[in-house]
């Protein structure tokens, strides 16, 4: 039943001379207009109601309307009670601004929400992401991608914009101009009168030109300088000041003087003046010459004007005149301007400095770039062997070309014969003569580097050298190789077969014996002859050379107990009896860490004569010259010897009979102490045509040859990834475990891996510069296809997916168990406690996986050894994997090299050298530990 009344509890504030609670009751029906009347009693008359705010708990406003009061009570929490208690609260309300405080603190908020967005991603910009890369490149990265999606766009804007600025100056002036013709405007000039004095204009210089290139002109201005009168050749006027007499004196004896193809025509004097002429020089000389090293000028006196005070005597030349001055036969002045204030005096220039003739550049350049061994030229810029002119190297050349080269000569043999004299011997020893044989050999060293002309390289070895871009080149055959062969200058020749490590044995020649009719190897009978002839002709011997034997073992004596191993593979490729036939004539070398240089650079000096360079493309030819070249020390006896053969050389560097010869190789440069060697790069194909580089003072030659054809897997690969295909460096690889129903993806889909056998577990270490990720074989066919996103970077061209095949099935067939033995028996037969391997339940058997150009992936399984049905041998089936490519190509399997077990023998190794850890406590290594960030 509802409360007939209703009691209000009234808050209120200090102030009102009031209480802090007012308690009246109404009746239930009274409405919200009676209830603020009754408020309104309560509070003085001063103060209305309206300035005040009569709220509820709730902070609902009251104003005074026509609802009743039963409406503001909510029943309490009991169902069969009514509340009749209507709490009520009176308060001041506060006097607001205009409300910028508040949107200050809105604005500041925001300021700083966005802020807090914005350097969100800087927090965990050292973090990588799934591929390993830092979220701050990927950023970056994804933020250059942007800027180089709208830089076009960006430019062609820019390229518009300074179109349309061009365009309204060009119509402006061709407005104005318009204007000036026909009047308009407010300047108003007659066109007929323009167009009348732009003809006179002409009229009045093609006459000047006419008669300056007739003789029929006179320089009244001369008259009034002299003095005297100056006519023209053509009147004959006798009449002449002595200083026209000798002019006319030279003129005759030049002309008298016989012409040649070096003698230039006599150039015509002129005088030129400034418009300042108290400057002028008032020396007291009749006649002094200039010399330049570009320029001769003869400066002929003229009467000197005395004035007040010195200034230094300087010479410029006068100005050139524009338009047609040049079409006369003027010799160009000097192309210097003339500072200010300073007097011009009459110069004859015999020679322009800046006027370069083609056949002048091109007589400073070399014969072959020493880089390429491209033929030199100016003309074609995307060919190999041009030189640009306008770059600073052969500025550089040209003018040192134009030095005398034999400046020092007579001092460096002056300084030889006193040695000479001094102690008597043609091979003076430092003990005899210290002193006197340093300084002999340092003044012999300077004349040597002086008399040694610039050789520079071509654009394309530049572009390789320094900012790693060129174009490849078509590559020779083997019948080209035989043709450069058959044009040696030598008796004696040997081939160095280079051999690439990482793909070996891949990268050998085919057939290189019989294309080159190369001499058999020797055999083991001692009295076996050790050159052979044919057709009158010594044949020539080979050398293999194993270069980058760096990737096969991380130290040298790792590297060379596998020597063995490259011999009996080298045999099997070259078909080659084991029983007949011996192999000392290969090495294994590292350019880049000098390993067995030495000894092949030994071998190279012993031998002389024609040193020919084979191999194919990229396989490392250019890094064995510069490895292995030999460098004559700076020893006296060899440095007489070379200054002797440079005086001969000087009156011909190159055989002309070869230059004019239709020979294949190209004329063998004079011995230099210092020689350019070729290019080393990374792009296949460097060297364009032969490069010979003498040494040992005339005892042989070095001549690295073009690379032949060596197919790889670039061409799949996308230009930007090319070269991460070729390994630079000894890989540290990680071993996979391909299990059944698993396949190795190698570089995003290039090559894929699967095993055939469905039981086998085979151990893959890839010992490839390329990325390597193991998947299911159902997603890895997808991946190859590219019809499934690959998980990491993919260097695969599009489309190249359509063109995957098999390129075999390939066994795993030789046994390497002795190399994985438990660690305790293989200790044991190494300590010779055990003479043999005992019958073990299994067995382990590897292959290597070869790829062309790129490296090797060492694929080990171990099987299970059943006895045979006779109980003589274990039975075994070899597993089997197959590979896929890009046409099926550029792979091939080998014999395992078992370079995995080389890096755990140095792991063990400096296990050892270091020694144990010692005892440490688990707190300490747990600082450690997170010190490092491993924890």
């Amino acid at each position: 039943m509802p409360a007939s009344q209703v009691n209000v509890l009234l808050s209120s504030f200090p102030g009102l001379s009031l209480p802090s609670t007012v308690s009246f009751a109404l009746p239930a029906t009274s409405t919200l207009s009676d209830l603020c009347e009754k408020v309104s009693s309560y509070i003085p008359s001063s103060v209305s109601l309206q300035s005040l705010v009569l709220t509820t708990t709730s902070n609902k406003q009251i104003l005074p309307s026509s609802r009743t009061l039963s409406e503001l009570i909510s029943p309490n929490d009991e169902t069969t009670a009514t509340s009749t208690l209507l709490p009520l609260r009176l308060s001041v309300p506060m006097c607001g601004g205009k409300g910028g405080f508040g949107s200050q603190l809105r604005a500041a908020g925001g300021r700083m929400s966005s802020r807090r967005k914005r350097n969100q991603g800087d927090d965990n910009g050292s973090s990588r992401n799934l591929d390993g890369r830092r979220l701050r490149t990927v950023n970056e990265a994804k933020a250059l991608a942007e800027y180089l999606a709208v830089k076009p766009e960006m430019d062609k804007k820019e390229k518009e914009e300074r179109r349309r600025r061009w365009q309204a100056v060009v119509e402006a002036a061709e407005k104005r101009q318009e204007e000036l013709k026909n009047g308009g405007g407010k300047l108003k000039i007659d066109g007929q009168w323009m167009e009348d004095k732009d003809e006179m204009n002409e009229k009045a210089r093609e006459a000047v030109l006419a008669a300056m290139k007739e003789g029929v002109w006179t320089d009244n201005l001369k008259d009034h300088l002299l003095g005297g009168s100056s006519t023209s050749a053509s009147e004959g006027s006798g009449h002449e000041t002595p200083s026209a007499s000798e002019e006319s004196e030279e003129e005759e004896e030049m002309k008298d003087a016989p012409a040649g193809p070096s003698q230039a025509a006599a150039p015509r004097r002129y005088i030129g003046f400034d418009d300042d002429d108290e400057f002028m020089s008032d020396s007291e000389e009749e006649e002094e010459t200039i010399t330049d090293p570009k320029v001769t000028r003869v400066i002929t006196p003229r009467q000197r004007i005395p004035l007040p005070r010195q200034q230094p005597r300087r010479f410029f030349p006068i100005f050139s005149r524009p338009g047609n001055v040049s079409a006369l036969d003027f010799t160009a002045p000097v192309s210097r301007t003339q500072p200010r204030n300073q007097s011009t005096q009459s110069i004859i220039v015999t020679e322009s400095v800046d006027t370069k003739t083609p056949e002048d550049i091109e007589s400073t350049l070399p014969l072959c770039c020493p880089g390429c061994g491209a033929y030199s030229q100016t003309v074609e810029p995307d060919e190999p062997g041009y030189y640009s002119k306008t770059r600073k190297q052969t500025r550089q050349a040209q003018d040192e070309a134009e030095k005398e080269e034999q400046s020092g000569h007579g001092e460096a043999l002056a300084m030889i014969n006193e040695v000479l004299e001094k102690t008597g011997s043609t091979t003076p020893k430092p003990g005899r003569a210290g002193a006197l044989l340093r300084n002999a050999t340092e003044t012999v060293g300077k004349y040597l580097e002086k008399s040694q002309q610039p050789v520079q390289i071509c654009d394309r070895c530049h572009d390789l050298r320094h900012h790693n871009k060129g174009v490849t080149v078509i590559s020779p055959t083997i019948h080209s190789i035989r043709a450069y062969l058959d044009e040696s200058p030598h008796r004696d020749n040997r081939i160095y077969h280079i051999i690439d490590a990482a793909d070996f044995p891949m990268s050998v020649v085919d057939g290189i014996y019989e294309e080159l009719s190369i001499q058999e190897q020797r055999s083991h009978n001692r009295r076996a002859t050790i050159y052979k002839y044919k057709h009158g002709k010594k044949l020539p011997t080979i050398s293999f050379i194993i270069t980058r034997s760096d990737l096969l073992a991380p130290t040298k004596e790792l590297a060379d107990s596998k020597m063995e191993y490259i011999r009996s593979v080298l045999r099997e490729k070259l078909r080659i009896p084991r029983e007949e036939f011996r192999m000392g004539n290969v090495h294994m070398i590292s350019a880049q860490r000098g390993w067995w240089t030495t000894k092949v650079k030994e071998e190279i000096r012993d031998h002389g004569g024609g040193l020919w360079i084979v191999g194919r493309a990229n396989v490392g030819k250019s890094s064995f010259v510069e490895a292995c070249l030999p460098k004559d020390s700076k020893n006296f006896e060899k440095m007489v010897d070379l200054v002797e053969r440079r005086q001969q050389e000087s009156q011909n560097s190159y055989n002309q009979s070869a230059l004019t010869s239709d020979g294949l190789l190209p004329p063998a440069p004079k011995e230099d102490l210092y020689p350019v060697l070729p290019v080393v790069s990374s792009l296949p194909g460097t060297t364009v045509s032969p490069i010979r580089i003498p040494f040992g003072r005339g005892r042989g030659e070095v001549i690295d040859l073009p690379g032949l054809d060596r197919p790889d897997l670039s061409q799949y690969v996308l230009d930007e990834d090319k070269r991460d295909l070729i390994m630079t460096r000894r890989q540290k690889p990680e071993r996979h475990t391909i299990k059944p129903g698993q396949s190795l993806l190698l570089g995003g889909g290039l090559v894929r891996i699967t095993p055939v056998t469905s039981d086998a577990i085979v151990l893959a270490a890839c010992f490839v510069p390329i990325e390597a990720h193991l998947t299911k074989t159902e997603k890895a066919i997808e991946m190859q296809a590219q019809s499934r996103p690959y998980p990491k970077t993919n260097i695969v061209k599009e489309g190249t997916g359509e063109l995957i095949s098999t390129a075999g099935v390939f066994d795993l067939k030789w046994d390497v168990t002795r190399s994985h033995l438990p660690g305790t028996l293989a200790q044991a037969i190494k300590d010779k406690r055990v003479k043999q391997i005992p019958d073990l339940p299994y067995r382990v058997l590897s292959a290597d996986i070869l790829i062309e150009g790129c490296g090797w992936i060492e694929l080990t399984a171990q099987i299970r050894a059943n006895p045979a049905k006779d109980g003589n041998e274990p039975a075994m089936a070899f597993p089997q994997v197959e590979v896929f490519t890009p046409n099926g190509k550029h792979i091939a399997a080998r014999k395992p090299i078992e370079c995995w077990g080389l890096l755990e023998q140095k792991k063990k190794h400096d296990q050892r050298r270091i020694g144990p850890r010692g005892r440490q406590s688990i707190s300490h290594r747990k600082r450690i530990l997170g010190s490092q960030g491993k924890l």
